[in-house]
């Protein structure tokens, strides 16, 4: 069985198992192998939660951004 888990978002782990190409941010937090990690390197549930979420929004900014550049060059 997996060690406990660094949080509780962790407990849940593998329900989501396949369903997806790429994790979403609460499926991250879910999965054993990355709690394995998270917890060899220290890192809190709520850091990489952090992390993540502001990882999406810089993305989501830039995608954007691109958007708008493509239209402008349209004009």
């Amino acid at each position: 069985m997996w060690p406990s888990a660094p949080c509780p978002l962790l407990d849940a782990a593998g329900e989501t198992c396949g369903t997806s190409v790429e994790l979403t941010i609460s499926e991250a937090l879910r999965d054993p192998l990355i709690a394995m990690v998270m917890r060899a390197d220290g890192v809190t549930c709520e850091d990489l939660k952090m992390l993540l979420e502001t990882a999406a929004r810089r993305a989501e900014t830039n995608l954007s951004d691109d958007r708008q550049e493509q239209w402008d060059s349209r004009e």
